[in-house]
């Protein structure tokens, strides 16, 4: 009997890591030109004159505006080294060296993209009115490491949460697009309000621009990660490990009232390193985002209670 003969192809096309969608980003205000600085300074008008209506007394009491200094810190972020030994590029088909660079830039973009509504949503807190609580059936959580029920989004939470913004007077043209970010099972609770479904009937398409589709004049953006609070709506620090009552929370904002500044990544490539035989490749990108306003208008978070 023949011996049997058996090949093995080598492909060059490598499949690469998966990224999350970033971009709901493009709709802040865009402070990248300012971004090799150590902090941004936002002025904050100190208020608007009162009125008085057939004023009858003069001189009229005179008031002095005070405006305050609203800030926020660029940080650094950057990737762990990554080591390509000669011998071992040198024996695949793809260059890893290159897909090694590659992903060290897309790493820290995607990081800075976590971080950016946490940034926005610091001093948000359920006492203010600017965090509220699911309030639908129960469904099994599915965030990172969450166990229990959590509610469901519901039509009546995102009027509610829309509400805030008209109160605030954010819901102007002044104030920019109107957004929501959600998880893709915030997604699904929105795919059961009829009248979504109902407008996507019609054939408004905006996926290309990675917005799934618009909802009471809010533009729907769905991504892996938003925000997270913990088990008392408390928004948890993006670094913050997950805990098993954890809540995921969607994001409303307006696209003027939130600020980001983000560099292009920086690579690093150091080829022939003796000690290591062979490349070492690392990146590092500036980073920042605030809320534009010191009173933290302009932002609304729907934050999964926990069900029974």
């Amino acid at each position: 009997m023949a011996a049997e003969l058996l090949t093995r192809r080598f492909l060059a096309d490598l499949v690469m890591q998966t990224t999350r969608d970033n971009t709901f980003l493009s709709q802040t205000i865009n402070d990248d030109a300012l971004v090799l600085n150590n902090s941004v300074e936002i002025p904050n008008s100190g208020g608007r004159p009162g009125t008085e209506v057939n004023r009858a007394s003069f001189p009229a009491t005179i008031t002095e505006r005070t405006d305050t200094a609203h800030q926020y810190l660029l940080e650094s972020i950057t990737a762990d080294p990554i080591r390509v030994r000669d011998a071992e590029d040198a024996v695949v088909a793809y260059n890893k060296g290159q897909s090694a660079v590659i992903e060290a830039g897309q790493a820290i973009m995607e990081k800075a993209a976590d971080r950016s509504p946490f940034s926005w949503c610091q001093g948000n807190t359920t006492g203010n009115g600017n965090i509220i609580e699911t309030t639908g059936a129960d469904k099994v959580a599915t965030g990172t490491s969450q166990t229990g029920n959590r509610k469901a989004l519901t039509k009546e939470d995102i009027l509610q949460a829309r509400r805030v913004l008209m109160g605030q007077d954010m819901w102007t043209g002044a104030t920019g697009s109107k957004n929501m970010l959600i998880t893709p099972s915030q997604e699904e609770d929105i795919l059961k309000i009829e009248d979504f479904v109902r407008a996507d009937a019609y054939g408004d398409s905006r996926i290309p621009s990675g917005v799934i589709g618009t909802l009471y004049g809010l533009n729907i953006w769905v991504r892996s990660r938003a925000v997270v609070c913990n088990n008392s709506s408390v928004i948890k620090t993006e670094a913050a490990s997950a805990a098993a009552t954890d809540q995921d929370t969607a994001v409303l904002w307006c696209g003027r009232s939130v600020r980001t500044a983000m560099g292009a990544p920086k690579l690093f490539v150091n080829t022939d390193v003796a000690e290591h035989y062979g490349m070492i490749v690392s990146s590092e990108l500036r980073f920042g985002g605030i809320n534009a306003r010191g009173d933290n208008k302009g932002i609304v978070l729907i934050t999964e209670a926990q069900g029974s």
